[in-house]
């Protein structure tokens, strides 16, 4: 709308009935149990017979096809169809970085728990994770094969914010409008759970960061916030939680880890100058991106 380019939207309906997926259960957050997880991502396969039909009804022919990561099954779609599949991640160029580095090393055959660290390869830091969960690794396998053959990837970042994985085929585009509350000066930190958007947020004020991750990629942008930028104070969780699981993994933070990360956080000299200076200039050259926007 902004380069006022004419815009058309057009809605599918979502194969919930096909898929065995209540109604109303589009989001991956409105599944009511564990049982529903793998007709969900049925559902999502199940999309591409009406998205090709519609294609072929629509002129002039698209261009490209800007597709979610979630839906890794496009980059045939686009292949069909003769135009260019361009992958949009939701996350940040550093997990993405390490998401496509564990795959091509021989690291995690060495680690037989979930719980054992292990050393991200290919990365200027050392930076410990996990190994990836079996659950999740055939459709993140799905997800790196469609990303390998697409035209292009596009990152929601700035360029001085993620510059290790400069030059590293990485196509940077934009990134996220500033939540006006963090600006107030009277923001001491923001508690964040890491989620990507959410992080650029606090980072676009210049505030420092508590974190306290609870899945997905939200680990790997802790280590970005805390190791890498050195502007954030972990809480203190070690285990992801899993869906449907809450309860049986009961309780991962207690309230002296809170207490302890907003004393360290809001005390004075020494490394709080210091996370707080980074925090100011990180700002700084975000403010600088969306001005040359």
């Amino acid at each position: 709308m902004q380069f006022g380019l004419p815009l058309q939207l057009i809605e599918i309906q979502f194969p919930y009935q096909e898929a065995g997926v209540p109604e109303g259960c589009e989001n991956f957050d409105m599944l009511h149990s564990t049982d529903l997880v793998s007709n969900f991502f049925k559902s999502l396969r199940l999309l591409q017979l009406p998205l090709e039909n519609l294609l072929k009804e629509l002129t002039p022919k698209p261009s490209c096809i800007v597709s979610a990561t979630c839906y890794p099954w496009t980059v045939d779609t686009a292949a069909r169809f003769n135009i260019p599949r361009i992958s949009f991640h939701g996350f940040s160029c550093f997990c993405l970085l390490c998401l496509y580095n564990l795959p091509t090393s021989t690291v995690q055959e060495n680690v037989t728990s979930n719980s054992d660290y292990l050393v991200v390869p290919g990365l200027p830091d050392q930076i410990e994770m996990t190994k990836v969960r079996e659950k999740w690794k055939d459709f993140g396998e799905m997800v790196l094969a469609a990303d390998m053959k697409s035209y292009g990837i596009i990152i929601n970042t700035f360029e001085e914010l993620e510059s290790e994985v400069k030059g590293r085929g990485i196509l940077i585009l934009g990134w996220a409008p500033q939540v006006l509350i963090l600006s107030h000066p009277s923001i001491g930190g923001f508690l964040t759970h890491c989620g990507w958007n959410s992080s650029l947020e606090g980072i676009s004020a210049g505030v420092p960061l508590i974190t306290w991750p609870l899945y997905g990629d939200q680990f790997w942008n802790e280590k970005l916030i805390v190791q890498v930028l050195n502007i954030g104070v972990r809480i203190g969780v070690e285990v992801p939680l899993d869906f449907g699981e809450e309860e049986e993994i009961g309780v991962l933070v207690k309230k002296e880890d809170v207490v302890k990360a907003i004393n360290i956080l809001m005390d004075e000299g020494g490394e709080t100058d210091d996370r707080r200076k980074r925090a100011r200039e990180f700002q700084i050259m975000a403010k600088r991106t969306t001005e040359e926007t």
